[in-house]
């Protein structure tokens, strides 16, 4: 049971979370960028 919602949780968020990492990606590029 106790691995059931742990489960659950990534694959409801998997495309969120796909979004959150593109971005985060893109804001680090930036940051790189800035230093440069």
């Amino acid at each position: 049971m106790a691995n059931n919602p742990k489960f659950n949780y990534f694959t409801e968020m998997d495309d969120h979370m796909m979004n959150y990492d593109e971005n985060l990606i893109n804001e680090i590029d930036l940051f790189i960028r800035t230093l440069n």
